[in-house]
């Protein structure tokens, strides 16, 4: 399927059905994803809950269901905040994970993943899964209508988070579990747009248990590098200098409040965490 760079045919037109239901399967939207540290942190679980009390100012109106704990089916949403089923979370001890998962569902589509959601990690303290992360889906619609204020978004949450690395862009959605070989339905998307950003949080987790879970997974339109990363790359003025002459912007992120709007590069040799938009 030959789909527009236009938000309006890739909600249309960009989804992948069953081939015997004719269900819904996989669709291609804009997915975020970002990794962090210490997930096990009252101080990072509420920075999750911040964020998606965030996204829910923007789509309370269109989510529909939310998860709770391993509850096998999900609850209908109520228009406003964050439910406070999730708000208590934020009391479990460090023992314990944090888990949201909140989407807009429609019951002729089970397995829909949506344009619309939101799932987020903060795991128990342990070496097992030192990481935790955050994956949303963004509305084409959203994104392309105001990119400034999306790119806004995506800076302040991974300075709240203090993100170790994550990535954006047009993507593969694919709900929950879909990402063993007899599930593939965001492989053909693949296959046919190689660039497109695609994550399962699972494997991601498992195959880099032993290690390397601190290094970025992907890159795409906006690449999100944290302290330790950029300085791997040699320092936020070699990743400026090697850019220069490339359709890249480079935002800086400092620690403390989030910033709106452009954030300065700093003058001092402080590593730095970044995020780098490809322009595309």
């Amino acid at each position: 399927m030959n789909l527009k760079l236009d938000p309006e045919d890739i909600e249309h037109r960009g989804i992948l059905r069953d081939d015997d239901v004719r269900l819904i399967r996989s669709r291609v939207g804009i997915l975020l994803s970002i990794y962090f540290a210490d997930g096990w942190s009252q101080e990072k679980r509420k920075a999750l809950i911040t964020c998606l009390g965030d996204y829910l100012s923007f789509f309370s109106s269109e989510v529909t269901h939310f998860q709770v704990d391993d509850e096998p089916k999900m609850r209908a949403y109520k228009e406003g905040g964050v439910p406070d089923e999730y708000r208590r979370l934020l009391d479990l001890p460090e023992t314990d994970s944090l888990f949201v998962y909140l989407k807009q569902a429609d019951t002729a589509e089970p397995w829909d993943p949506s344009r619309l959601m939101f799932m987020g990690f903060g795991h128990r303290k342990s070496k097992v899964w030192p990481s935790s992360g955050i994956e949303v889906h963004f509305s084409p619609r959203f994104v392309f209508e105001n990119t400034d204020r999306f790119v806004g978004l995506v800076r302040n949450w991974s300075q709240r988070l203090e993100a170790v690395h994550g990535s954006c862009g047009l993507g593969v959605l694919s709900g929950p579990g879909s990402e063993n070989s007899a599930d593939a339905y965001y492989y053909p998307w693949l296959m046919q747009y190689p660039a497109l950003e695609y994550d399962a949080m699972g494997s991601f987790w498992t195959e880099t248990q032993n290690g390397g879970s601190e290094l970025p997974r992907s890159s795409n339109w906006l690449t999100i590098l944290g302290n330790a990363n950029v300085e791997r790359l040699g320092g936020l003025e070699a990743i400026r200098a090697f850019f220069a002459r490339l359709p890249h912007a480079i935002s800086e992120l400092r620690s403390g409040s989030p910033h709106s709007g452009r954030i300065p590069a700093s003058r001092s040799r402080r590593a730095s965490s970044a995020i780098l938009s490809s322009g595309r």
